[in-house]
């Protein structure tokens, strides 16, 4: 196995917050081995880890006390903080509710919660799999890692930033719909 990276990576992610979602936290778990070196180049970089109890409910499902255990005890090693986004969504969030509904419908409260992370911390970053769920209508895809898993797997993971500019253009179509 081999990962892919752009040397940019310093640059754009210095002393930024990188929330983790379910895939992410997955594929780290499945390929530490390969992601070991990232995560420690991040931490060096002053990167704070953060996710949300969704998440972590989400990602520490699983058949067993064994699993769980050691999916929770992952977590511990990342030193991942928990942010309570639900009780920090103050009062300017309904424009941004019904864009990410006109963006995607059927959008799950857990995807829709780290979207409101990114929302309120503008200079956070979203690190995820699941690129289907993180729109680029509303997000810019800043950084793509590429795992060469060999016997021709190839998987992606990207950083995502939230776009003011995507943002006012998405709301500018909702008031000339009006």
């Amino acid at each position: 196995m081999k990962i892919y990276k752009n040397n940019a990576l310093a640059s754009d992610l210095k002393d930024s917050y990188i929330f983790f979602d379910t895939s992410a936290l997955i594929a780290l778990l499945n390929f530490d081995i390969i992601y070991k070196e990232i995560l420690v180049e991040l931490k060096n970089l002053d990167c704070v880890f953060l996710s949300i109890p969704a998440v972590s409910i989400e990602f520490s499902r699983t058949d067993s006390i064994e699993g769980y255990n050691k999916r929770i005890n992952f977590i511990k090693s990342l030193s991942l903080g928990l942010y309570p986004i639900e009780k920090n969504l103050g009062d300017n969030i309904f424009p941004l509710n019904i864009a990410l509904q006109r963006i995607n419908q059927k959008i799950d409260y857990t995807d829709f919660l780290l979207y409101f992370c990114l929302f309120k911390f503008r200079k956070a970053f979203l690190f995820t799999e699941n690129h289907s769920h993180f729109s680029t209508n509303l997000l810019d895809r800043t950084q793509i890692l590429t795992i060469d898993q060999g016997n021709e797997q190839i998987r992606n993971i990207a950083f995502y930033r939230f776009s003011e500019e995507k943002y006012q253009k998405i709301l500018e179509k909702l008031k000339n719909q009006e």
